[in-house]
């Protein structure tokens, strides 16, 4: 989607502001990075009046940081139904990325028969959802609301697609994060049995990697696993041998 240029100054300054989120502060607390994400969405994309962030896991749908009750009724609906615009930006988003519904009392009621009905009763009948790249875990999707028809138009989207990018850049770091520490601790642990071993056995460092390998090859296990298992051995012996002697 070409985005007007009229607006390109303001998309410049949402992108300072939005990448202010992404500090080291909120790195270390997700939530409270995305909860802000979504505020300032609502706050700054022309037509939204509420919004929220789902993840779907197969087809069911989970909310995330809705800025109105009524909005995690929404997502909760669309759970339960299978069906909806967030649902579709999540788990099969067209080329755009974006899904919008500019009637769900109109022309887009037929998309969405069993929602659309359920959404205009809670008081919403333009939506604009934006999937977020995602390559693992669930598919997740940035979420716009409007009480009025056709209350997104190619400036919302645009913007709305801003906000989605750091929402997806979050998510994104913070896998990524996790995954370090994952490997971290598990170097920590593998580090600590090739100690255990050492000590127990006279082994090298060499030899103590190679017998933990072997055990994981031997026993199915992973590395870790085996590695963790043996320093909990260790600490065990030393707890008995401790509670023998006193």
């Amino acid at each position: 989607m070409t985005v007007p240029p009229d607006i390109e100054a303001v998309l410049a300054e949402l992108r300072d502001a939005a990448a202010g989120l992404v500090s080291a502060r909120h790195i270390t607390d997700l939530d409270d990075a995305l909860r802000g994400i979504v505020t300032a969405a609502v706050a700054t994309v022309p037509g939204a009046e509420g919004g929220g962030i789902s993840r779907t896991h197969g087809r069911r749908v989970t909310s995330h940081h809705p800025s109105t009750p009524r909005i995690a009724r929404l997502d909760t609906t669309q759970s339960r139904l299978g069906e909806g615009p967030c649902v579709d930006a999540a788990d099969r988003p067209p080329a755009s990325g974006v899904v919008h519904a500019d009637d769900l009392a109109g022309p887009d009621a037929a998309r969405w028969p069993r929602f659309a009905p359920r959404a205009t009763r809670l008081g919403y009948r333009s939506i604009v959802s934006t999937g977020l790249a995602h390559r693992t875990g669930p598919h997740t999707a940035l979420n716009l609301y409007a009480q009025n028809p056709h209350a997104f138009d190619d400036t919302a989207h645009a913007v709305a697609g801003l906000f989605a990018v750091q929402a997806a850049m979050l998510l994104h770091g913070a896998e990524h994060t996790a995954h370090l520490q994952r490997a971290l601790e598990s170097r920590d642990i593998i580090g600590r049995a090739k100690g255990v071993l050492t000590e127990r056995f006279g082994l090298d460092d060499d030899a103590a990697f190679r017998r933990l390998v072997t055990s994981s090859q031997e026993t199915n296990m992973k590395l870790a696993d085996v590695a963790r298992w043996v320093v909990e051995d260790a600490v065990a012996r030393r707890q008995e041998r401790g509670s023998s002697s006193a």
